[in-house]
């Protein structure tokens, strides 16, 4: 029997005709991600930070903040693909590998309604959130690197997987004249995932 935790239940596609969330700000877009990093950290194997982010990335998504919403997607299917790695539970594998073309698949149609918008990497390690106090965030070890380097910028960390499929679409998007066909990169998709359904 599958989680229902792990069946995300979308809003409707954006449509075209809706205009892109105010005016994003890079600041605003960024202090985001970089606050869910800093509360979620990626190298925790953490289904319960997972759906806690895809929580917020819905919320987002129906305030249409839509570039608030594609960054934390493409997060959260970067986190369901290192637990879906370190689990040996067939039905567990299955039911990540769907929940992660769902999300893929409605970061997609976000980034086709707005070929603008193209998802901010999280960084490596971020600060604390303004107004929140640094104990029991992060874990020590974190900590204790970001004693080191407190002055520099967080440094950006290259997402790695098949959430770079998002990234490889703006590549694409800004050589051709022509945009790739829907058709095509859902095909991409699905050769991609094909084999997280193999027992």
């Amino acid at each position: 029997s599958s989680n229902p935790n792990l069946q995300p239940s979308l809003p409707p596609h954006p449509q075209q005709s809706l205009p892109p969330s105010p005016n994003q700000e890079e600041e605003k877009c960024y202090s985001m991600v970089a606050e869910y990093a800093y509360q979620y950290p990626v190298d925790q194997n953490n289904i319960q930070a997972a759906l806690e982010l895809a929580k917020e990335a819905q919320n987002q998504d129906q305030s249409k903040e839509f570039q608030n919403a594609l960054d934390l997607y493409v997060d959260v299917v970067d986190r369901l693909r290192m637990i879906r790695e370190s689990t040996t539970e067939n039905e567990m594998k299955k039911n990540l590998a769907n929940t992660m073309t769902v999300y893929l698949e409605r970061a997609e149609s976000i980034k086709e309604a707005y070929p603008g918008l193209n998802p901010r990497l999280r960084p490596k390690n971020p600060q604390p959130p303004v107004g929140l106090p640094p104990e029991g965030y992060p874990p020590p070890q974190q900590q204790h690197q970001q004693q080191q380097s407190a002055s520099p910028p967080p440094v950006v960390e290259p997402y790695t997987g098949r959430s770079l499929i998002l990234l490889e679409l703006k590549k694409n998007r800004g050589c051709e004249k022509k945009s790739p066909s829907p058709r095509l990169f859902r095909f991409s998709f699905s050769f991609s995932f094909s084999f997280f359904h193999k027992k």
